[in-house]
């Protein structure tokens, strides 16, 4: 912290958070760095008594020189730290705007870093100036500040660090997951965000319903970062990991960006995995008022406290002043809403976002969500408690087991209004666990958090109003979760083809989603008809079909929901611990490898294909994967003639917080579908909670030379993963095949010689 806050922040006038520096762009920044920690730090339920007697500042990003500036000690450069009491000089030089630089201590990383000694400095375009977001006052640190420039538009700057092995006690004083004993090689402590944390299990309120753990109306704020804006807004999120070792998922709802800023024809995301001491800018604009959540959405992460608020304001307040070079907001006329310490009510009226046209197409959806059981495989996998989404057409023939569930998959085109009524038809006696106390996937810190009845339905990357479309009940906005027998009303606005949206329910993370409350949604182009892979004739739900568009070739889509955290039972009805119960050979899977987010089973959607069971019945390693010796796998197999073009639409959104990749043998795609110079790759990685993805294959199917067989897909990770089911089949035919109907590879109407004429100019 800075020396002026020293005394604020010790007597507890100032909270603590992050050092963050701001900085244009040309600056030279010098810092007096002193070392105020002691040479002994005393032992506790984490670690051991340790001698920490040097200290130093160590950054990213920013030149410097490596000599004396590093803040480490490396090779034959200086020793750029100092004991207690001595202060060291550091300068470096902002040459370009760098987005967010990371530094921490590199002396005693491992004691430093997991009691929150790390900061960031925010190096900004030339010119740019900062302000204090509530005073209006110059500033020149700080996690929220507003920056104002004579050529650029003007943008709130907020920081966010994430961390994790933070050593935390409760208000007894008791350490919350301490490892078994002082300095093991467990996992210790628990996660913050710039020094906080929420955990829902301190949010049931006096109904204890997980529904409204979200509700500034049920709870008031979280105490983690509310970042605070106007309608309208360009806001900057700089996102940083601080501490220490796992990886996370960051998710913003109902707001999006582009990944690559310079690059305009980057995709859209709304999800970014983060690792230790990585640096992200976020930039986008709080289009619409209302309490935006965002959320490391990994159900450990969430259950223990990282998540917050975006808060847009509609009207004026007198703790946030405008951006100086937008319109200032309107007057005042209605009160700030307030904990009532009661459920929000729900809106009245539910209307697009303002952006959609009025005569804009309407595309309806009734989807219902209810208890079915669910057979992931052949072989006796199975969810009995499962709870799945479906339209209502097919909810009769999925409960009497003419159909067994798969994912929700719905599209509509760009230029659509989606409206979705969602219908609960939950009930509290048919949960697993009526306790409260969800044992298995395991979170770190199990408490009593009850299943809630109530379901809502959450989409990524397309457009609504967070107030009343969200699928959750967050902050001040009204309540969008149904209950048993109610209806709620969603509408959306489809304002860009984005491909792959993950779809789950919000109202209840840790009793939902493991028995499979997600989908997917797909944002397809416009004027596009969604055909039956084999009846050609139109579908509304389906994870193969033909897309045909009037002007491009027909193209066969495969929708894939990767999944992992599904609490499985066998044959003999007897629980599944993976990844333990999976690992082939024995003696390479000791239980205290595992850790908690490494359990639960998965595959893709709703199937999986443990090796196991094929290791049991013929122990041959070679053979674990043919279907000669052994049939089919259980997970989807997704058919195609050769050279038949074909887009994957893949998403995760469950819940484990270790990452999958995704491999498809014999076949690559651009990284990016809409950057013409983005890296040709065969693999995606870094899939966590909320990662989507759209592959369109170079050649179509069976690549460069159309050849015919069976390309596996699966996840990259071949210990647990592949083990556990996570792999399939996209068969290419050898011959046409009569079952199977062949494509119109030109545009409906158009023949093949008026092709080659219109190609010629007659």
């Amino acid at each position: 912290m800075l020396d002026e806050d020293i005394e604020a922040v010790c007597s507890g006038e100032k909270e603590p958070e992050p050092l963050t520096f701001h900085a244009p762009a040309g600056t030279c920044i010098r810092v007096n760095f002193t070392n105020r920690v002691p040479n002994i730090a005393d032992g506790d339920a984490f670690q051991l008594v340790t001698r920490t007697y040097e200290e130093a500042l160590h950054i990213h990003f920013v030149k410097f020189d490596v000599l004396v500036n590093d803040g480490a000690n490396v090779g034959w450069n200086y020793d750029s730290s100092v004991l207690q009491g001595q202060t060291i000089r550091y300068e470096y030089f902002a040459d370009v705007e760098l987005k967010a630089w990371f530094f921490h201590d590199h002396l005693f990383a491992n004691y430093h870093q997991q009691h929150g000694v790390f900061g960031s400095g925010v190096v900004h375009a030339r010119f740019t100036k900062f302000l204090d977001s509530q005073t209006g006052e110059d500033v020149d640190n700080g996690t929220q500040v507003t920056a104002v420039h004579p050529l650029i538009p003007d943008y709130r700057d907020q920081v966010l660090f994430v961390q994790d092995f933070t050593f935390l006690y409760d208000k007894k004083g008791d350490p919350l997951n301490p490892p078994e004993f002082p300095g093991s090689e467990d996992d210790p402590g628990l996660f913050g965000v710039n020094y906080k944390n929420e955990p829902l299990q301190f949010r049931l309120g006096k109904d204890c319903d997980p529904a409204y753990s979200f509700s500034s109306f049920v709870h008031g704020d979280p105490v983690t970062p509310i970042l605070q804006s106007y309608e309208g807004d360009p806001i900057r999120i700089r996102l940083l990991q601080g501490a220490h070792e796992e990886s996370h998922s960051f998710n913003i709802h109902g707001l999006r960006w582009k990944p690559e800023r310079p690059d305009l024809d980057s995709e859209f995301k709304s999800q970014q995995h983060i690792g230790i001491s990585e640096s992200f800018t976020i930039e986008t604009n709080t289009i619409r008022a209302g309490d935006y959540l965002w959320t490391f959405e990994t159900e450990e992460d969430l259950w223990n406290g990282l998540w917050g608020l975006i808060r847009a304001f509609d009207q004026e307040v007198d703790f946030l002043i405008p951006l100086p070079d937008r319109k200032l907001p309107p007057k005042r006329t209605k009160p700030l809403p307030k904990c009532t310490e009661e459920p929000p009510p729900k809106a009245d009226i539910v209307l697009p976002p303002k952006e959609a046209p009025t005569n804009a197409p309407i595309k309806h959806f009734d989807i219902v969500a209810f208890h079915t059981p669910i057979q992931y495989s052949t072989d006796g996998e199975h969810d009995p408690f499962g709870i799945v989404f479906a339209l209502r057409e097919d909810m009769d023939d999925i409960l009497c087991g003419e159909k067994n569930p798969e994912p929700l998959v719905i599209r509509a085109n760009q230029g659509d209004i989606v409206e979705v009524q969602l219908t609960s038809f939950l009930a509290f006696d048919q949960f697993p666990f009526l306790d409260g106390i969800w044992p298995y996937p395991p979170v770190k810190e199990q408490a009593f958090y009850p299943p809630s009845v109530r379901i809502s339905l959450h989409p990524q990357l397309i457009q609504y109003d967070v107030q009343t479309s969200s699928g959750e009940t967050v902050g001040f906005n009204f309540d969008q979760t149904a209950g048993v027998g109610e209806t709620v009303t969603y509408k959306w606005f489809v304002d860009a083809p984005v491909g792959a949206c993950g779809m789950w329910d919000m109202a209840d993370i840790r009793n939902h989603r493991s028995l499979g409350t997600f989908g997917m949604f797909v944002a397809e182009p416009r004027g596009t008809k969604i055909l039956n892979s084999y009846t050609r004739e139109p579908v509304k739900t389906s994870s193969q079909v033909i897309l045909q568009q009037p002007f491009l070739p027909e193209t066969r889509e495969f929708a894939q929901v990767l999944y992992d955290g599904a609490r499985l039972l066998d044959k003999k009805d007897q629980l599944i611990v993976d990844p333990i119960d999976g690992i082939l050979l024995n003696g390479e899977g000791e239980p205290d490898l595992v850790d908690t987010y490494d359990n639960g089973s998965r595959g893709f959607n709703y199937r999986t294909e443990r090796l196991i069971n094929r290791f049991r019945d013929i122990p041959e390693l070679k053979k674990l994967f043919s279907s000669k010796t052994h049939g089919d796998p259980s997970t989807p197999i997704f058919v195609a003639h050769p050279g038949d073009p074909i887009t994957i639409r893949l998403v995760n959104p469950s819940e484990r917080r270790r990452s999958h990749t995704y491999h498809l043998h014999g076949h690559y795609w651009k990284s990016d579908t809409q950057d013409l110079n983005s890296t040709i790759k065969s693999i995606v990685g870094e899939i966590v909670a909320g990662h989507t993805a759209n592959l369109e294959l170079f050649y179509g199917a069976g690549g460069l030379s159309f050849i015919p067989g069976d390309y596996m897909y699966r996840s990259g990770n071949i210990r647990w993963d592949i083990e556990q089911g996570m792999w399939g089949i996209i068969r290419v035919l050898p011959k046409r095949n009569h079952e199977l109907p062949m494509l119109e590879h030109y545009p409906k109407g158009i023949k093949r010689k008026q092709l080659k004429r219109i190609k010629r100019g007659k």
